[in-house]
């Protein structure tokens, strides 16, 4: 180490500084692989891989198996590490107790966390890896982001308004801005289901090769105006529960999309929860 180097190491504030060829962080990553090789491939893009420790988010419409992918990495890294636990917050309380007898993890080694809202889930996620250290064998399930309502929401319920909380999005975004820091220093895998929401309201109409069609009317097979010119529908997905954002457009018309669903503004993709008065939306991406 040059005397230079070793003078700004000794007056670095942060704990974890070193030189970047010793340093922890940059040393092989930890894998663990599961027993299902296409799962590896989806994870990894290797038969022989996995995953690593970090944030691995699994999302997709209802009922494709998403917890159950979730319960099979768990179940991978348990195996490899007797000593680890899993810590399961539970928003939805939606996994069949089936999937953990199918795959034979033992809930002994559970914490079963029920969440009601995100800052309870912020909060305690926050505390639980503040208190760990690297080597700790912990790998954190979370069952669903999707059904995880804010406080405010939940507030409005109670008190009788119907009022949306336009901040949902931005809050969850910001607790995984804060959680990824500490699972990649700590070295801890955490696994999050989501729902996609990106579409519009049933009664919204879409260009097709046979002119104007409501959502409602759309089917596989279909052409339909996209961006990048007509493109067949390969899956057609409804929701009940879905966020749903109104849009008031320049010449009074409002327009219902769903929370998550982006537009092209200059050039660039924009979720509809990130929206300002007097942005120029591309046409052709609502």
């Amino acid at each position: 180490m040059s005397e230079l180097l070793a003078k700004i190491k000794k007056t670095c504030t942060i704990k974890d500084s070193a030189v970047l060829s010793a340093s922890k962080y940059f040393t092989k990553k930890d894998m663990i692989q599961t027993q299902i090789p296409a799962l590896n491939v989806a994870l990894s893009g290797e038969l022989d891989g996995g995953f690593a420790p970090g944030l691995t988010l699994w999302c997709g419409p209802s009922k494709h198996f998403k917890s159950m992918f979730s319960l099979i990495m768990a179940k991978s890294y348990m195996d490899k590490y007797p000593d680890s636990v899993m810590v399961f917050y539970d928003c939805e309380f939606g996994t069949p107790t089936a999937y953990f007898n199918s795959l034979n993890i033992d809930t002994n080694r559970i914490l079963h966390v029920p969440v009601m809202n995100m800052e309870e889930f912020k909060f305690d996620v926050l505390k639980q890896l503040e208190g760990l250290v690297r080597g700790d064998r912990v790998i954190f399930i979370i069952d669903s982001l999707g059904n995880m309502s804010s406080k405010k929401e939940m507030e409005d319920a109670i008190d009788g308004k119907s009022v949306q909380d336009m901040s949902r999005a931005k809050q969850m975004k910001s607790i995984f801005r804060m959680i990824t820091p500490y699972l990649n220093r700590l070295d801890i895998p955490m696994v999050a289901v989501n729902h996609i929401y990106m579409c519009g309201t049933e009664d919204m109409e879409v260009i097709s090769d046979n002119g104007a069609i409501s959502l409602k009317n759309v089917t596989p097979g279909m052409l339909v105006e996209t961006t990048k010119g007509l493109q067949p529908v390969t899956n057609v997905f409804k929701y009940e529960d879905a966020y749903v954002s109104d849009i008031e457009m320049e010449d009074g018309t409002i327009l219902s999309f769903t929370q998550g669903h982006r537009f092209m503004v200059n050039g660039e993709w924009v979720f509809v929860e990130d929206l300002a008065e007097g942005m120029e939306l591309d046409i052709m991406s609502i």
